[in-house]
């Protein structure tokens, strides 16, 4: 995040600035790579988003924190719950005893704020916090049912939250976000198999196994060994295709949101078309091989994503000069800088 970000955001408040760059370190920490694609977006939005994006990562990376047992985890999560909360309610902060809880309150201060701006309702960060704690102990879902609650709680409150960022439109952005976002989740489940299995995890739930005359051992053994028989290659099949139905029904999501926004929503579009495409590829070679790199996506999109930027800098640059403003930042509501 710059100053000239901050300074078109009409953030000027010596006090707000210092929780906004810590929020966007953490962002830089957490998202690697993808950090670049802040540049999609106007200046004035990026700090906005940055913010919002490192609460998500944040709270993500304490869950899935592979160091640290699970009681820790439930600690760190929960520190963080009281922290928010103490911002978001106005009360006194926690003491503050470690250099985690000083990412904690910058972050939190820089949410509420960002929450506040933009008219987020708190309710779906709670509910987002709350599928945490639970996703914390869970290690499978019986039913689709147990899987879309999760889904609803996880993955689908940050986007439903982000949209308004966005500036989608009514009701029908809102469900066209709903679909793209589950068909990535559903895609990048596939994607990270053998991974998550590895720590004990299966987000394929258990009745859609059921379906094709397999368990979870039968699963387990076949994906970890490389060899698929047929029952669970129409499971593989019938699971992509399910991503894909639903990025079909959420492929006008983009037309639905503010143009600055829409280079971003059609690029990560086509990083999930190009994901259900690997995996389905040559017989599904892509489950009975070593997983691939994280890069891979990253290499091979690398050309689409300096042709959305060039875009989104022609978009963005009209959009300014027309009188484009995010709206007005609200008041800090603590004394110390």
């Amino acid at each position: 995040m710059t100053d000239r970000d901050l300074d078109q955001a009409g953030i000027l408040d010596p006090r707000l600035r210092k929780v906004y760059t810590a929020g966007a370190d953490l962002f830089r920490a957490y998202a690697g790579g993808h950090f670049v694609a802040r540049l999609l977006f106007p200046a004035p939005k990026r700090p906005y988003l940055e913010t919002f994006w490192s609460f998500v990562l944040h709270v993500d990376g304490i869950v899935d924190n592979e160091r640290a047992d699970v009681e820790v985890r439930a600690r760190r999560l929960d520190e963080w719950v009281r922290m928010f909360d103490a911002v978001l309610e106005g009360g006194p902060v926690p003491e503050i005893t470690s250099e985690d809880q000083v990412e904690d309150l910058n972050l939190a201060r820089a949410f509420v704020h960002t929450i506040r701006t933009w008219n987020l309702p708190s309710d779906h960060v709670r509910d987002h916090l709350d599928g945490q704690r639970a996703a914390l102990t869970t290690t499978q879902y019986a039913t689709e049912a147990d899987f879309a609650d999760y889904v609803e709680k996880v993955v689908l409150m940050p986007a439903v939250l982000v949209n308004r960022i966005f500036e989608g439109a009514g009701p029908e952005s809102v469900e066209q976000c709903r679909q793209t976002i589950t068909g990535f989740h559903r895609l990048d489940c596939l994607w990270d198999l053998k991974q998550d299995m590895a720590l004990g995890r299966l987000y394929l739930p258990l009745d859609h196994l059921a379906k094709f005359d397999l368990d979870r051992p039968a699963l387990e053994a076949q994906v970890s060994a490389g060899r698929l028989s047929t029952s669970l290659r129409d499971l593989i099949r019938f699971e992509i295709e399910r991503a894909r139905t639903h990025l079909a029904r959420g492929r006008d999501w983009l037309k639905t949101v503010h143009p600055t926004s829409r280079q971003f929503l059609e690029l990560d579009m086509g990083r999930f078309d190009a994901i259900a495409d690997k995996l389905a590829e040559d017989d599904l070679a892509y489950f009975r091989g070593q997983r691939q790199r994280d890069d891979y996506f990253t290499s091979s999109m690398m050309a689409r994503m300096w042709t959305a930027m060039s875009k989104a800098e022609l978009v963005n640059q009209a959009a300014l000069r027309d009188g484009y403003r995010v709206p007005d930042p609200a008041e800090a509501t603590w004394d110390q800088v």
